[in-house]
């Protein structure tokens, strides 16, 4: 099992116990910013040289990534050596980008609309299966059986890496602390609210705080920047909000009210957003 990004490290994750279930042993390669989340979960089978593990794999099972050389080198490798490989969607956006130098033979779909962009990839050999994603289902049972509702009402605004302290422009038309500014001048109940900004883990954290120093709130808000998972998140909070990024869907998921602010967009960055009838 291979991953190079958050994301994709997540999916292989969700996926360790459902492959021993069925009796495989997992072996776990990981490069980038999927190796602590991997480190993190699967310590026990981590690998170093996932070339080795391929001499004697059954399968290879990979996440999927933008940087696409690292999964597409597995998917070769696997090729040469007679082993079947399977990749597994942990989002529908930049599908074309994942799958520009290689293919696996099996490419696991999240819904219908994403297996059909799929079906349109460029001399497409792979098989397209819809599966739904792993990881939103681990995250669904995770948070049902370790939820500890907050006395306080708690909304989470899940950021993303939109713009750096730098302000260069982006193709989306808004930005993460614009609508988080936007977001907490709306929060004018008159009961106590718990505002928690997640940054993203490729996000500069000390950002949010310099901008948690410079921000007016509402007296009734009480912000914090936080570095809780998803999971403890989710499982405390009220609410979520955000722009477009997974976590969204993931808080959809377990059953939570989700605002997606995109003021001004000019393109849809995450068509999960618009699909899901939970989010608004």
């Amino acid at each position: 099992m291979m991953a190079h990004d958050i994301a994709g490290g997540r999916v292989i994750a969700a996926m360790l116990k459902p492959c021993r279930d069925v009796g495989y042993e997992a072996a776990v390669c990981a490069e980038g910013p999927a190796f602590p989340v991997l480190a993190a979960e699967a310590a026990e089978c981590l690998r170093q040289d996932w070339q080795e593990e391929m001499e004697c794999a059954d399968v290879l099972i990979t996440g999927t990534s933008a940087s696409a050389d690292y999964d597409s080198n597995g998917w070769n490798a696997a090729r040469d050596r007679g082993v079947g490989s399977v990749a597994i969607l942990d989002a529908s956006i930049n599908l074309a980008t994942r799958f520009r130098l290689s293919q696996p033979d099996w490419i696991c779909a999240l819904d219908d609309a994403s297996r059909i962009e799929l079906e349109r990839l460029p001399s497409r050999r792979a098989q397209i299966v819809v599966t739904g994603q792993p990881h939103l289902e681990r995250i669904n049972r995770l948070v049902r059986e370790q939820s500890r509702p907050s006395d306080r009402p708690v909304l989470v605004y899940f950021s993303e890496p939109v713009v750096a302290e730098s302000g260069r422009k982006n193709d989306i038309g808004f930005e993460q602390f614009g609508v988080a500014q936007a977001l907490l001048q709306t929060l004018t109940a008159e009961s106590q609210l718990t505002l928690l900004i997640k940054p993203h883990p490729n996000e500069d954290t000390s950002l949010w705080h310099r901008w948690l120093a410079s921000v007016n709130r509402p007296a009734n808000v009480q912000v914090e920047v936080t570095g809780h998972d998803a999971v403890a998140l989710l499982g405390a909070a009220s609410g979520g909000a955000g722009m477009a990024s997974m976590a969204l869907v993931e808080a959809a998921t377990v059953g939570l009210p989700v605002l997606a602010l995109q003021p001004g967009r000019s393109r849809v960055p995450n068509p999960l957003i618009d699909a899901s009838e939970n989010i608004e």
